[in-house]
C-alpha cells in the first residue's frame, strides 16, 4: 500500500505528470520526456503489482481490507502537505497551467479507484485473484483517461503515457 499505490501512484506519477506538462507546455527536451514515459510505464507496472498483492492479501483474510483503509487515511494527509509543499513557492498562480488542484484531483482519483479494485477482492478466493488481471486493465484505463485529457489541468490532468516498444 505505502510504496506502491501511495510513493508510486502518487508522488511518483503526480511529479512525472508535472514535468512532462512543464516541458511539452514549452515544448522544450523531447528525449526527458521519452525518458519519464518510460520510466511511468514501469511504475504502472509496480503499482498494478501492488495493486494485484493487496487484492490477493483481501482475498485471503477480509481482516487485513481494515489495514489496507488505516494506512490510506495515515498518509494520503502527508501526500496533499507534499504536493502542497513542491507548489508553495509559486502561490496561487504556480507556472505552467500547474495547480494544486488538479494535479491532487488526478492523484486522489486514481488512489480512489485503486483502492475500489482492492475493495472488490473482499469475499473472493484467493485462486480467482491470482487470475485476475484487474489491476492491469485499471492502469491501462487510467493512464487512456490521461492521455484523453492531455493539456487540460482538471481533475484528470495526467499525461499520456506510452509503454517501451
Amino acid at each position: 500500500m505505502t510504496h506502491n499505490h501511495i510513493v508510486e501512484g502518487c508522488l511518483a506519477l503526480t511529479c512525472y505528470t508535472a514535468a512532462a506538462r512543464i516541458c511539452r507546455s514549452r515544448a522544450i527536451f523531447p528525449g526527458l520526456i521519452r525518458i519519464v514515459e518510460h520510466i511511468a510505464a514501469d511504475e504502472r507496472r509496480h503499482i498494478a503489482w501492488g495493486t494485484f498483492t493487496c487484492r490477493r492479501h483481501v482475498a485471503a483474510d477480509d481482516a487485513n481490507w481494515a489495514i489496507v483503509l488505516q494506512r490510506t487515511q495515515e498518509l494520503l494527509p502527508l501526500v496533499t502537505e507534499m504536493i502542497g509543499e513542491l507548489l508553495a513557492p509559486f502561490g496561487p498562480g504556480a507556472p505552467f497551467g500547474i495547480s494544486m488542484q488538479g494535479l491532487m484531483g488526478s492523484a486522489l482519483s486514481d488512489v480512489g479507484r485503486r483502492l475500489d479494485s482492492v475493495s472488490r477482492a473482499r469475499g473472493r478466493r484467493v485462486e480467482e485473484i491470482d487470475h485476475d488481471h484487474a489491476p492491469m486493465r485499471l492502469e491501462r484505463e487510467i493512464e487512456r483517461e490521461g492521455s484523453r485529457s492531455h493539456g487540460e489541468d482538471d481533475h484528470r490532468a495526467v499525461v499520456a503515457f506510452k509503454r517501451p516498444v
